[in-house]
């Protein structure tokens, strides 16, 4: 089973079927196509992810490093992501979604592992890699031709 792998900051991995992440991406796409400013970073993921039928039969690697984004569209990023979080735990429970709980649970977690970055906390405390990721020094996105 292919799975997703995304490094954040301190270079601790979250890995899931990328079934999952796609999910995920998806969730904070709605969020990030909302904001005016995210407009071109959301294009941007979009065109990451997007799998095809062959994906579905040999499965599908889907890599993020946030370190390669500039530092306002990591910002816009996670900023998308806690609020679609919000949304999904207040939700109108009249039509239930069977995944929904799942996908809290997923932005729950993606969202705590940045929180622990960011403090400076062990990545090794919260990491579903065995290693700490290095960075690749690569700039991806748009917005580094203003830096």
């Amino acid at each position: 089973m292919a799975s997703g792998f995304w490094y954040l900051k301190d270079g601790r991995g979250f890995t899931r079927r990328w079934t999952s992440v796609v999910a995920m991406l998806e969730e904070i796409l709605t969020e990030l196509k909302l904001d005016n400013e995210a407009t071109e970073f959301a294009d941007y993921l979009s065109s990451l992810y997007i799998p095809t039928e062959e994906d579905e039969y040999n499965g599908y690697m889907h890599t993020i490093d946030f370190r390669e984004f500039t530092p306002i569209n990591q910002e816009l990023f996670w900023k998308a992501a806690q609020k679609r979080v919000s949304k999904l735990i207040n939700v109108n429970k009249v039509a239930p979604d069977e995944y929904r709980e799942y996908r809290i649970f997923l932005l729950t977690e993606l969202l705590d592992m940045n929180k622990k970055a960011g403090k400076g906390e062990d990545p090794m405390k919260l990491n579903h890699m065995t290693i700490i990721t290095p960075p690749t020094g690569i700039k991806s996105g748009p917005g580094w031709e203003e830096h």
